[in-house]
């Protein structure tokens, strides 16, 4: 497997993307996505939405992808939360809000088409969220590992921040 890398990416509007080239993102249903849910990742076939606290500017994020699932850390993280992710390209890329996707950091479907687990742990949502501006140094940071696997459902391993239950809440208010 690819080693894991690190960088910063750029976000707009709260959130960024894990996306198989095969997904046209003018169809996916965004509104629908950022409503609710587990309050970190949503998904649908093809394609994810990861929301962040800074509204524009860097984040920190580690791409890892595995050929099995690594140990559960929970103790370094705010959020962690696992889901079924499939690809039809063999191709999974990071792509930040309006722009291409950031194959620099790794394909996430490293064993090709098929279906994956996508582990995203995040911290620093509630630090971030806080500020009317970005930071010099992005203040949250997000470790995304995948690996393949058979699709099961959803698992919230740790729910901790304020900003991820705000987004859960919005579920319950509609």
């Amino acid at each position: 497997m690819p080693p894991a890398v690190t960088s910063t990416l750029d976000v707009s509007y709260r959130q960024y993307y894990l996306s198989d080239p095969s997904v046209d993102l003018a169809q996916v249903p965004l509104d629908k996505l950022l409503r609710g849910g587990n309050g970190l990742i949503a998904v649908t076939p093809g394609f994810a939405v990861v929301q962040v606290g800074t509204h524009t500017g860097d984040v920190r994020v580690t791409v890892d992808p595995r050929s099995a699932p690594p140990p559960l850390d929970l103790a370094t993280w705010q959020e962690v939360v696992e889901v079924s992710f499939a690809s039809t390209t063999g191709q999974v890329w990071l792509v930040e809000w309006g722009g291409p996707a950031r194959t620099d950091l790794g394909n996430l479907a490293s064993a090709g088409p098929g279906s994956y687990r996508l582990r995203v742990h995040a911290r620093g949502r509630d630090q971030a969220a806080a500020l009317q501006a970005a930071p010099e140094q992005p203040l949250e940071e997000y470790l995304i590992v995948s690996w393949p696997a058979s699709p099961s459902p959803e698992h919230a391993y740790k729910h901790t921040d304020q900003y991820g239950q705000r987004i859960r809440s919005a579920r319950i208010a509609e």
